[in-house]
């Protein structure tokens, strides 16, 4: 999985999220809930470990085996099927956490990603691509602002608009290196370089290599 991640994703702050333990609804037992959160956080654990998002799908899918109610879950399966480009399972995710949890957390991303995905259909590359440079503009000047947490956010909401441009990925990198996380500055950097036009590889490089330049 290139992603996140992402989202979401503590990294996935971004898009993937690992939540704080919600309140449970009252429609989930204590017990259900408990195994619901404990399963949700191993899975979001693995996905930032191995970013692999068949796994995190099928984790998440078993979270709500256990607990229908438990909201983080339909919103991290909305996130990942939009990723896949599965946007009617995305639709529905979303909307399943909406109904679920309509002032939660993540109600404002979900609907932001409805909308996402409604423009996407009505107008798909226009729309999208209009979206994806809103998102890098917003990740780029929260970089500059030393936002890093916050631009990581944008370039995973980048990510799930489109995850095979490099820009996303240059941002999540030179956060990285500004958090001296060398791993992961390396991860992403490999990620961005693979995704770069071959006009533009030497530079890109240059700047993930010297963030002064």
């Amino acid at each position: 999985m290139h992603r996140l991640a992402q989202y979401v994703f503590a990294l996935l702050a971004l898009s993937i999220t690992c939540a704080a333990q919600p309140s449970p609804p009252p429609v989930s037992t204590q017990q259900e809930f408990n195994r619901a959160h404990d399963f949700f956080a191993s899975t979001s654990v693995q996905l930032l470990k191995d970013m692999d998002r068949d796994k995190a799908r099928a984790g998440y899918r078993r979270v709500i085996q256990i607990d229908p109610h438990y909201p983080p879950a339909w919103f991290n399966l909305g996130v990942l099927a939009e990723a896949a480009g599965e946007w009617t399972e995305a639709r529905t995710d979303f909307q399943r956490y909406m109904t679920i949890a309509p002032d939660g957390t993540y109600a404002k991303r979900a609907q932001r990603e409805l909308a996402l995905i409604a423009d996407r259909a009505a107008h798909p590359i226009p729309i999208q691509q209009r979206q994806y440079d809103a998102t890098i503009t917003r990740a780029r000047a929260l970089l500059s602002a030393k936002f890093y947490k916050e631009a990581v956010a944008e370039a995973a909401s980048a990510q799930v608009i489109d995850d095979s441009r490099w820009e996303s990925y240059t941002v999540v990198c030179l956060v990285m290196i500004q958090q001296n996380k060398t791993d992961e500055a390396a991860r992403f950097r490999e990620l961005a370089l693979a995704r770069t036009p071959q006009e533009l590889k030497n530079k890109v490089s240059d700047v993930l290599s010297d963030p002064a330049k």
